[in-house]
């Protein structure tokens, strides 16, 4: 058994090493050296520790084993034992592995997903920005409820023009949808067989 604030300290480390990974890399490779909480343990103790976690696997490379860190499910883990809320932890991803976040929390609250779902307006409804190709960045449904979307990251405190301009895009994506039942219909039948 590991406490608590052993726990945090450890957590606090690999997000130091991510941090300083591109964030472009889902996947970052490092040596059992590079992780401070790991000089005191013996290597089968090690191991043992590290399958408690799903954001970490070992594999062999160059003669030595490597620990090999998933960005993605580091952040949902790291959620229950670090003080930092979701935004500043999203921020060791660019755009399509934000994606790929807001997937995988979708598909762990029984959702089935689709990513960068494209679809060409084909109703005589169409709007007046007389834009023919649509892309919603990530669609989740339940028995429920359709989420429908649109993952932005934003960096800073943006003002309201820009929110509200996004937010008008998305509804406009969701209408254009709604007036393709053939298409919409095709997206239900994908997802939910």
């Amino acid at each position: 058994m590991i406490s608590e604030p052993l726990l945090k300290q450890f957590f606090l480390e690999i997000y130091q090493i991510l941090k300083k990974s591109n964030s472009e890399i889902y996947e970052v490779w490092c040596e059992f050296s590079e992780i401070e909480f790991f000089k005191t343990y013996k290597d089968n103790l090690c191991e043992n520790y590290l399958d408690c976690f799903n954001f970490i696997s070992i594999k062999k490379g160059n003669y030595i084993h490597y620990i090999v860190l998933n960005k993605i499910f580091f952040i949902i883990e790291s959620l229950k034992f670090l003080q930092y809320d979701i935004k500043k932890v999203s921020e060791l991803l660019d755009y399509k592995g934000f994606e790929m976040l807001i997937e995988e929390i979708l598909i762990r609250n029984n959702y089935s997903t689709t990513t960068n779902f494209r679809f060409s307006d084909k109703s005589n409804l169409k709007s007046k920005t007389k834009q023919k190709r649509y892309e919603i960045d990530v669609i989740g449904i339940n028995s429920n409820y359709i989420l429908v979307i649109d993952a932005k990251q934003w960096k800073h405190k943006d003002s309201f023009s820009p929110l509200n301009k996004a937010a008008d895009l998305q509804f406009q994506r969701v209408l254009a949808l709604k007036r393709n039942p053939d298409i919409f219909s095709k997206l239900i039948h994908k997802l939910l067989g």
